[in-house]
């Protein structure tokens, strides 16, 4: 892509972390901080660039199981969207963003269907080119280095 270039540059850790932490914590958690509802991001940024860059600007590209998003139609008509964190018999609970879980009735849910999509907004790249790079500048500050002493 072309941002690519731009992305490669040095970034500001300091700001990426003030972004991550408006931006990017409501569901994803690293160093501690944040929720984990998508994917945990502490080591992501061993990664190269422009793994992180594809992930962030075209979500959808990659959703595992484990984070896909469910539909849920309930009886009276209420719908949710949100990942199924565990389910019995009686009951599924839903996780949401945020730490929010949701548990619903078995029996009154209609129908529930995978979504195709990530729950993780497409666009993000309209954050401007120097955020996105510090986003991605203090990702990669945070990872376990690889480096042979």
């Amino acid at each position: 892509t072309k941002l690519l270039p731009e992305m490669e540059k040095p970034g500001n850790v300091a700001n990426g972390k003030t972004l991550f932490s408006a931006m990017c914590a409501t569901c994803h958690k690293i160093e501690g901080e944040g929720h984990v509802f998508g994917p945990n991001l502490d080591g992501i940024g061993a990664h190269p660039v422009r793994e992180l860059l594809t992930h962030i600007v075209n979500p959808n590209l990659v959703v595992d199981d484990e984070h896909r998003t469910w539909n849920i139609t309930m009886k009276d008509g209420t719908l949710h969207t949100a990942l199924i964190a565990s389910e019995n018999e009686a009951r599924v609970q839903l996780r949401m963003p945020a730490g929010v879980t949701i548990d619903l009735p078995t029996a009154d849910i209609k129908s529930r269907e995978k979504s195709p999509l990530s729950l993780m907004p497409e666009g993000l790249e309209a954050i401007g080119t120097e955020n996105l790079r510090d986003i991605i500048t203090y990702i990669r500050s945070v990872a376990p280095q690889n480096e042979k002493h």
